[in-house]
């Protein structure tokens, strides 16, 4: 199976970089960059929310807007849907980092739209949505750390270019409709465990030097670089271990051999000195004057060693090539932007040699222009008041034809403040490093004060989301290479069950057929053969949903066992969450947050057309079906029933959803086993490797095995031959950190592990022992035994509740004893036992997004209503005018409204109030 081959910009112009002189040299870097920038240009996702937090059994919704860059006619970067990839994911992260939750969307002219029904979670906390496509991650970084748990020894990606924003989701109100108390745990509910981090995106250049008492100091020079006997701005950034950041600044330094010390006071008052990073004895550093009215100044240096040399600059902005030119190095070389011809937002000035090496970087952001017709005008309509369930009618004024998205708030029960916009996340969040506190506050004002504090922000904060090596062509793409999915694809690779079955079994040629199966009734089917290295790929429509997948594998029209491998396991890591984060508004700085937004000045931008020829003749021909992967159609056929609905009764996973702490979602797990050609891991074997708590043997032992119980009615001793079956209590099996587990499947009791250490009577007893009470009280049990290996399991719930297991099994000593219930949940569908040449699995269609629904007051009476989020409504279309009419019901007791609306122009500008 081909991969996305990104044809032209890995061409390379390889002849051309095989040029003698070092203009040609250099020429060639700039030609490629030029092209990749056209032919690969990067998407960016933003979320629009209907409200800013949120409490357990709500619905989070949300719109996305998916765009990508292009050039306009006067050669400035602009936005435009994304016409590239038809598929986006987001998806819900808990507190500890653990994704719980995933919708799979389509893209329509670069929008999509879903919702979270948050009364599946499991404890309280901070939890982030982000949001990205698959052709995204072939630009995140690779993490530099060890294979996270259940990796397999894949490739980790940073989260880094992904939407991303956290939320504060509470304990349902004791009450209904009384958020006066929002409940939250205590902090330890907001850190993600160090081992599920995801840090790989350091600023250029960056450098961490340790102090005394918990104390460190990160050292940004400006242009990436200290090099000897030239000056150059240092920003720096000290950090504490309690106090998180504790002062940001910029000295100027000049270095001249030998250490450079550098003074701070840290969180406790106390002087500390550390030394500045170690320079380089030749090279450039650039320094930029960001306070010019109509003229940016970036000047320059180079050591006496690279004087008289070639070298070229490149100007980008959304890894789109804007400017740039070539200059033989002097001491000083002093480069002039105007300001008004700088594309509004992150920018990028990079220096390079012959060798397309980085001699020097610089980042700096140019505050966009405001204009009245980047916002939204609202008014409501004449004599309107707001009256408890009465009706609300409101008239939107923005750019013509612009798209939006539009949430009414009740600002009464506003829980958080925490947000940006469109704007604040296209044009600078997206483009920095970690987590930005207050973004409005740089693009509220264009005023020396606004720029120095940009400044500072993109010399501490900032990273290479477009590195200037992969556009350059002299670093590679990370691999694997993540194809462009401009519909819904099942594509992977097949090999062999066994080696030595390699030439009986050969992975080319080999028919595939494809059955998909859902709830309703529906099934598709589809056919291929493999390519020459086992690849295969079909193409579907688009369906939603869950389905059942089979995939069947033959020669010669002979069942065949192969393992079948699927490619979809390209989630990135979780990353960690700043303090700033997982940290509330208190009363006054809400009441601040619902103030009405400024509204600015008249005017407007145009946009010219862009030249796509390039394009159309680049890699957007290069996706998943093209003439090595022919697929036959897929055809629906006639609804028929597939299975039994177990919706309800003993297959529910409510009760478990009620009382769990936390979650496994183990068909993906087994699905990365078996898509990778991996052995399925035993279930306690799979849980001791994604949780250390989880101790002791495996649970897979003979249930009775150097079992001894006392029988609390007689002296005797029950032995594994007298103990009746249906208990099913193990002295051996596992444990939860020493607590013993009562193991719930299916919402029946099917036993309980590492219980018999926990009571001894006697000194000269041999084994240990547990005294059991009222044997008579063991609820029936399960019929059904508890499955071995992880792909005989949907879903793992676990519960430190204490008091949770005696809905299970009554029994005191036990309950004594602190034990964790983990709820065990199977497929009803099928089993997944192995076929001889038949892999089964799931395939996840298109989520279809839920509508907003509220009662209708012109029918029902005025009643006790406690919406927080009073309407949402994700498409809103202006009209030729820019005019958009809202119409919907206040809830009981809002005697305000807090609105949020967000969305694009046709012209590739933003709007937002």
């Amino acid at each position: 199976m081909k991969r996305l081959l990104l044809a032209a910009a890995m061409m390379c112009v390889c002849a051309a970089l095989s040029a003698q002189t070092p203009l040609d040299s250099i020429m060639a870097y700039l030609q490629h960059a030029t092209l990749f920038s056209r032919a690969t240009p990067q998407e960016k996702v933003y979320l629009h929310f209907d409200n800013t937090g949120y409490f357990k059994g709500e619905r989070m919704w949300f719109k996305a807007y998916v765009t990508r860059s292009a050039i306009s006619a006067g050669g400035v970067t602009r936005y435009i849907p994304t016409d590239i990839s038809r598929v986006l994911y987001v998806e819900l992260l808990n507190p500890s980092g653990n994704v719980i939750d995933k919708r799979k969307l389509k893209i329509e002219d670069g929008e999509a739209q879903g919702d979270f029904l948050l009364d599946s979670i499991y404890g309280n906390g901070f939890y982030e949505v982000r949001a990205f496509t698959r052709y995204m991650m072939n630009f995140t970084p690779q993490d530099g750390g060890d294979d996270p748990p259940g990796s397999l020894g894949k490739v980790a990606r940073s989260a880094a270019g992904c939407f991303s924003r956290v939320f504060p989701i509470y304990e349902k109100p004791k009450q209904e409709g009384d958020y006066s108390e929002p409940y939250l745990d205590d902090e330890t509910t907001k850190k993600r465990q160090p081992d599920q981090r995801g840090e790989s995106t350091a600023a250029l250049g960056e450098a961490t030097a340790q102090g005394k008492g918990g104390s460190s100091v990160k050292f940004f020079p400006e242009g990436g670089d200290l090099v000897l006997g030239l000056t150059s701005r240092v920003a720096y950034m000290v950090t504490d271990e309690g106090a998180g950041t504790v002062e940001r600044g910029i000295v100027e330094v000049t270095p001249t051999g030998g250490d450079l010390p550098f003074t701070y006071t840290d969180a406790g008052g106390k002087e500390r000195t550390v030394n500045f990073p170690a320079p380089k004895a030749d090279g450039c550093v650039v320094g930029m004057d960001m306070l010019g009215d109509e003229t940016l100044t970036a000047t320059v240096q180079t050591s006496q060693g690279m004087q008289g040399r070639m070298l070229a600059y490149v100007l980008m902005h959304n890894g789109m090539v804007v400017q740039c030119d070539t200059f033989t190095a002097p001491p000083t070389y002093v480069l002039q932007l105007p300001r008004h011809d700088m594309p509004a937002g992150v920018n990028q000035l990079t220096v390079f040699d012959t060798q397309g090496r980085i001699q020097c970087e610089r980042l700096f952001f140019i505050c966009p222009t405001t204009v009245e017709a980047d916002s939204v005008q609202v008014t409501p309509k004449q004599g309107m008041e707001l009256k408890p369930c009465g009706l609300v009618s409101l008239t939107l004024q923005t750019q013509p034809n612009s798209r939006l998205s539009f949430a009414a708030m009740d600002p009464a029960t506003m829980t958080n403040g925490k947000e940006g916009n469109i704007n604040t996340w296209m044009l600078l969040a997206s483009d920095v490093k970690g987590y930005i506190d207050n973004p409005e506050y740089y693009f509220e004002a264009d005023d020396a004060q606004h720029r120095q504090a940009a400044d500072l922000l993109m010399l501490t904060q900032g990273w290479r989301r477009y590195d200037w090596r992969l556009i350059e062509g002299t670093q590679p793409f990370p691999q694997p290479i993540q194809p462009i999915e401009d519909k819904l694809y099942i594509f992977g690779q097949l090999s062999p069950s066994l080696s030595k079955w390699k030439k009986k079994n050969p992975v080319d040629n080999v028919e595939l057929t494809a059955f998909l199966y859902n709830a309703g009734g529906a099934h598709l089917k589809g056919e291929t053969i493999t390519d020459s290295l086992g690849n295969y790929a079909f193409e579907l429509p688009d369906i939603e949903g869950e389905w059942n997948l089979q995939i069947q594998t033959r020669i010669d029209d002979k069942l065949k066992s192969y393992t079948v491998g699927i490619d979809r396991h390209f989630s990135p890591l979780a990353r960690t969450l700043a303090d700033e984060e997982t940290q509330l508004l208190d009363a006054n700085e809400a009441n601040l947050f619902r103030k009405p937004k400024p509204t600015t000045q008249a005017g407007g931008t145009e946009g010219g057309e862009e030249d796509d020829e390039y394009v159309r003749n680049g890699q957007y021909q290069l996706q998943i079906g093209d003439r090595s992967y022919i697929t036959k159609t897929v055809k629906i056929k006639a609804k028929r029933r597939y299975w039994t609905d177990y919706s309800g009764g003993w297959y529910n996973e409510g009760t478990a959803q009620r009382h769990a702490a936390f979650y496994y979602d183990l068909d993906e797990a087994s699905d990365t086993y078996a898509d990778l050609g991996e052995t399925q891991p035993t279930v306690y074997e799979w849980l001791g490797q994604a949780n250390s708590l989880f101790q002791g043997g495996d649970m897979m032992m003979d249930y009775y095995d150097h079992f001894i119980m006392a029988n609390t009615n007689t002296t005797d001793i029950i032995t594994d031959d007298t103990l009746p079956g249906e208990f099913n209590i193990h002295r051996d099996g596992p444990n939860y950190n020493g607590r013993p587990i009562v193991w719930v499947l299916n919402n029946k009791y099917a036993g309980a592990t590492g219980v018999a250490w926990a009571r001894y009577r006697g000194e000269a007893e041999t084994y240990a022992y547990l005294q059991l009470t009222g044997m008579s009280q063991v609820r029936i049990t399960n019929n059904d035994e508890m499955p071995t290996f992880i792909d005989e399991v949907k879903s793992i719930y676990v519960s430190e509740d204490p008091n949770v297991m005696s809905a299970y099994l009554m029994q005191s000593d036990i309950q004594g004893h602190n034990p964790v219930t983990i709820f065990v949940y199977t497929h009803p569908t099928y089993s997944t036992a192995s076929n001889k040449g038949l892999r089964k699995t799931h395939f996840q269609g298109f989520n279809a997004p839920t509508t907003f629904e509220t009662e209708d007051y012109s029918i029902l009476p005025p009643m006790d209503d406690f919406r927080r989020t009073l309407w949402w409504e994700p498409s809103v279309q202006a009209d030729e005018n820019g005019q958009a009419t809202i119409e919907f019901y206040n809830n009981s007791s809002a005697n305000e409204l807090f609105l949020s609306i967000e969305g694009m122009t046709p012209t590739g500008t933003f709007v937002a109030k």
